[in-house]
């Protein structure tokens, strides 16, 4: 048998080129027997002779079809003999010519195994291509990261790390992400090498165009690696452990930390412009918002004028925006190749370029970007001096986009560290303004938040910032006087008067009490440098006569439901007994939670109510001393 595939060979190679001859297509169907068979040694030894070259020119644009459908995921010699037919292939055939067959296997199947084995023979195609490479290499990493996007990772939003850690031991599509980041960082190595010689060459005016051009192409792959999958990983410098469980995952982590590495060495290598990089979101900042607004209203529109279609082919241009961001992340943050970064500039002008950077962080929902975009800002704001940011710079775009963001993480993301993170951020963030900038971003925080816990801890930096205002002597134009008092009453504000749901509200509210009762005994009625006893007429009967009146309806409420659930209970049929807490009923609690919710309703009225009093009694004593 083998002698008759040698016979066919020789037969095929002296004749003339017929490409749909019926002698090449009983040599491609007798491959295709012999590879099913396990005789793909038969096949190698033929077409790796070198007397049989000009044959495999000729053949191989037919023949990588047939190959290809006998690579996959299992590993025994007709595979490898398969593969190193595909080399030869690579080696001898037209580059041009057999990299879109190449390719066109790699569209056509979408396995990973299957992929990964066809990234070597395409790096030999394309070292091959003499000049003009840059627009292969740009068809070639197009291709390769439409690939890598096909890999969907889960989504770990709300897990802890040992549940991440479990979930990556258990869903393969990690494993892809990782051999098949590594693979690809393999197959740019040499062309990162080959645009690293150019620049220390002395090259023609056209080699030096082309140089420039490969840099570009490397360039956005490796950018688009980093935008994925690499920023949706934890690329945080793991931390020695004593646990040997916890190791493991330490180990696993890394990996991709390495690739990161290894792309900034890359970048490195090539003399990328660290300057350029850093300021490119803010120059194209335009750009990227018509992107992200063609993004959002695409599914709206049935048609593209030709104005949208100039938008959308320039954005097609711009490096990705997440990779940029991620790029930022592991020079400032991770410190990798930060000495790049020119020394002389500014922690408020790193800031200002990054804005674009941190706020695309934060519109992602995955847990391991949103803590990309918290850390990058927190590295950037820490260190300026506090009290040295201009107020004048909130009118900017971004600035207060920045709180809004850090907000947002704080009431909505179920991460706990996360959250915790955001508030450590957003009040070390009201420190570095001027008071003006303070007074400026305390307001609007203060006038755009819903919710009882971020408000409760605004009207703790208020208090914060009186005190030290009255301490230090500075600010009194902010946090003294009709300034002040307009942010504390919008503060005080109950939208629905004695109504308003007093436990819904009941962080903002206990904050406001404390703040009062802090204010009166700290400033007294004799000195009134805050000027909160001026409005003391206004805090007694829009504020505290209303919350009096409110907890006392509250409590007749509980105390009722309460009386309700008893009697219900000592009666009941059934083995729930439906109450409801802040207007909402609270179905299915077994009978003794219920109680609970009941019982604690009216403890929190009860400490709101004592409070109030204690307000009262500061009052009393401080008029008593102004007499």
């Amino acid at each position: 048998m083998a002698d008759d595939l040698e016979q066919l060979v020789e037969k095929l190679d002296c004749s003339e080129k017929d490409e749909d001859g019926e002698n090449k297509h009983v040599f491609l169907v007798a491959v295709k027997t012999r590879l099913e068979d396990g005789k793909g040694e038969e096949i190698k030894r033929l077409l790796c002779d070198d007397k049989y070259e000009n044959f495999v020119k000729t053949i191989g644009w037919d023949l990588i079809p047939v190959l290809c459908t006998h690579i996959g995921g299992l590993q025994d010699d007709s595979e490898d003999c398969t593969l190193d037919i595909l080399n030869r292939i690579a080696e001898v055939c037209n580059p041009k010519e057999i990299l879109l067959v190449f390719l066109e296997e790699v569209d056509k199947f979408l396995e990973n195994a299957h992929f990964r084995k066809l990234i070597k023979p395409i790096q030999t195609v394309l070292r091959r291509i003499p000049r003009h490479s840059s627009l292969s290499m740009n068809i070639v990493f197009s291709t390769f990261h439409a690939h890598v996007q096909t890999i969907k990772l889960p989504n770990t939003t709300g897990m802890n790390k040992r549940e991440v850690k479990q979930l990556m031991e258990e869903d393969k599509s990690f494993e892809k992400v990782e051999r098949t980041v590594t693979a690809l960082l393999d197959f740019v190595a040499p062309f990162v090498f080959q645009v690293h010689i150019g620049l220390k060459k002395t090259l023609t005016e056209d080699e030096q165009l082309e140089n420039e051009r490969m840099k570009s192409e490397v360039e956005r792959f490796l950018l688009k690696l980093l935008d994925y999958p690499l920023a949706q990983m934890d690329l945080s410098r793991q931390t020695p452990s004593d646990d040997k469980k916890d190791s493991d995952e330490e180990n696993h982590s890394n990996v991709y930390r390495t690739c990161a590495e290894q792309i900034m060495h890359y970048l490195r290598s090539m003399l990328c412009s660290y300057n350029r990089l850093m300021n490119y979101g803010k120059i194209n900042a335009f750009g990227y918002e018509q992107e992200a607004s063609r993004e959002r209203d695409k599914d709206g529109q049935d048609e593209e004028d030709e104005m949208s279609e100039n938008i959308k082919s320039q954005c097609s241009e711009l490096l990705p925006l997440l990779g940029l961001s991620c790029f930022s992340y592991l020079t400032i943050v991770e410190e990798i190749e930060g000495d790049h970064l020119p020394s002389v500039y500014s922690p408020l002008h790193l800031l200002e370029i990054n804005l674009m950077y941190i706020i695309s962080l934060f519109r992602r929902p995955e847990d391991t970007v949103i803590s990309k975009g918290i850390e990058l800002t927190f590295s950037l704001v820490e260190k300026a001096d506090d009290g040295t940011i201009p107020h004048t710079i909130l009118d900017k775009s971004g600035y207060m986009e920045i709180a809004g963001c850090m907000e947002r993480v704080m009431v909505g993301h179920p991460s706990k560290p996360l959250r915790q993170r955001a508030v450590q951020f957003l009040l070390m963030y009201i420190k570095k303004f001027n008071y003006h900038g303070r007074y400026k971003l305390l307001r609007h925080l203060v006038i755009k938040t819903k919710h009882s816990g971020v408000a409760g801890l605004l009207v703790g930096v208020l208090k914060d910032q009186v005190d030290e205002t009255l301490k230090v002597g500075k600010g009194t134009e902010w946090f003294t006087g009709s300034h002040m008092i307009n942010l504390l009453k919008a503060m005080m504000k109950l939208d629905k008067g004695p109504l308003t749901d007093l436990l819904q509200e009941s962080d903002r509210i206990m904050a406001v009490l404390n703040c009062l009762r802090f204010l009166f005994l700290r400033d007294s009625i004799t000195e009134n440098k805050s000027g909160i006893w001026n409005e003391l007429e206004y805090i007694e009967k829009e504020f505290l006569e209303v919350l009096e009146k409110g907890i006392g309806m509250s409590k007749s409420h509980f105390a009722q439901e309460l009386e309700i659930f008893l009697q219900e209970r000592k009666n009941k049929e059934k083995s729930n007994v439906n109450v409801s807490v802040s207007g909402e009923p609270l179905p299915g609690l077994p009978p003794q939670q219920q109680l609970q919710v009941l019982k604690s309703a009216q403890q929190m009225l009860d400490v709101m109510n004592s409070i109030v009093a204690r307000v009262y009694e500061v009052i009393g004593a401080e008029k008593k001393k102004g007499v």
